[in-house]
């Protein structure tokens, strides 16, 4: 017999066409994901029974429905390299978020009257409202960009959330996916791992998408974790049926750290040692109907939508903790990378921070503040963008 020996671990995903139809789905070697840690779970959740037989012993089980869960708990977060490309892992962020919007531009700024908060561009090609854009900031041929929100189109002009400086004339602007929040989340994904040694394999039905974390690190490459509930388990050794593996695994992309990059507080550049973000779409699934054994569906929202943040920095700006004792909300732009196609960025348009407790330890004084990200205008508490 061989060992499993989870170096050899391949993991693949895929949207379903119809929720949880078991196998549904041909699986190809572009389905493929990089992962760190990947655990797919189902239970058949056997129940003893309580009946009464003259002896206190309990001498059988009941069946009651079966459930599945994933945890995808640390993945590299890899652009693609191209705008418009998307990543490995765009398939979970949009199910997570509920849409993404891809178009690739490479436009510039054709104003010499630029302002912060305003620009006037060659091309709006495929731009729309929300859209996370990176800007050129410091001028023209710089080569440094600033990842900003559009909040209004006008023919050629753009408004967005404020940037630490105007951006000159001819300075370059990007756009390729952003990832939005909506009200109905209505995606699922068919996910698969497989151990390479002894041919092990698993795989988890109708998985939503309940939680995604970001975490944006000075010292180390973008990472998300993510993870849900499922419909249908199944492996090697039983439950529900698991497709073949393919003959490939072809992933794009490359690991993106953190020593490129920049984060603003409404306008105003702000060093920070990590920013974390989390947020919770409360998914329900069907699972309660008679007739049934498993769930049968996204069921919507056992609460509302919740999303927060958590920032580590130097106790050498006190901007966050001036916001956090006025209950102020503070505009949040993080962007790491500066190359055409292997940018990644956050935008946090409206976060109320708690004031944080500070420590007495020795050293660099490190504080860590956290805040909620509250919705302007409904659905907007938070954006991602692959640029």
């Amino acid at each position: 017999m061989t060992i499993e020996t989870g170096a050899l671990e391949q993991a693949y995903a895929k949207v379903e066409t119809a929720y949880a139809v078991v196998a549904a789905d041909t699986l190809s070697a572009t389905d493929a994901i990089r992962h760190v840690q990947l655990s797919l779970t189902g239970k058949n959740n056997r129940e003893p029974s309580n009946e009464k037989r003259g002896t206190p012993d309990r001498s059988q089980s009941l069946p009651r429905r079966k459930s599945a869960a994933w945890n995808l708990s640390e993945v590299n977060w890899e652009p693609s390299g191209t705008l418009g490309t998307v990543s490995n892992v765009a398939k979970f962020l949009k199910a997570g978020f509920g849409s993404i919007h891809t178009a690739a531009l490479t436009t510039d700024v054709n104003d010499a009257s630029a302002t912060t908060t305003q620009a006037v561009l060659t091309s709006v090609t495929g731009l729309a409202v929300g859209d996370v854009i990176a800007i050129e900031v410091g001028g023209a041929a710089s080569g440094l960009f600033q990842a900003t929100r559009i909040k209004t189109i006008a023919t050629l002009t753009v408004t967005f959330d404020a940037l630490t400086a105007a951006p000159a004339d001819n300075s370059v602007v990007l756009h390729g996916s952003t990832f939005k929040l909506v009200n109905n989340v209505t995606e699922s994904l068919a996910i698969y791992k497989y151990f390479n040694a002894g041919g092990f394999k698993q795989a988890v039905y109708g998985a939503v998408v309940d939680q995604i974390d970001v975490n944006f690190d000075g010292t180390k490459e973008v990472t998300l974790g993510m993870q849900g509930a499922g419909a249908a388990y199944g492996d090697t050794a039983g439950g529900y049926a698991v497709q073949s593996i393919p003959a490939a695994h072809t992933t794009v992309g490359s690991p993106l750290g953190g020593m490129v990059g920049q984060f603003s507080v409404n306008g105003a550049a702000f060093p920070v040692i990590m920013a974390k973000a989390k947020f919770g779409n409360q998914i329900a699934l069907r699972n309660k109907e008679l007739g049934t054994s498993v769930a049968s569906g996204i069921g919507g929202r056992n609460n509302l939508r919740d999303a927060t943040v958590e920032i580590t920095f130097f106790m050498e700006n006190t901007a966050l903790l001036a916001l956090a004792h006025t209950n102020a909300r503070g505009v949040l732009r993080c962007m790491v990378g500066n190359v055409s196609g292997s940018m990644l960025a956050m935008v946090m348009p409206g976060v109320e921070f708690e004031v944080p407790d500070i420590g007495g330890e020795v050293g660099l004084k490190e504080i860590t503040i956290t805040g909620i990200a509250y919705a302007t205008t409904g659905n907007d508490a938070v954006y991602l963008a692959e640029l």
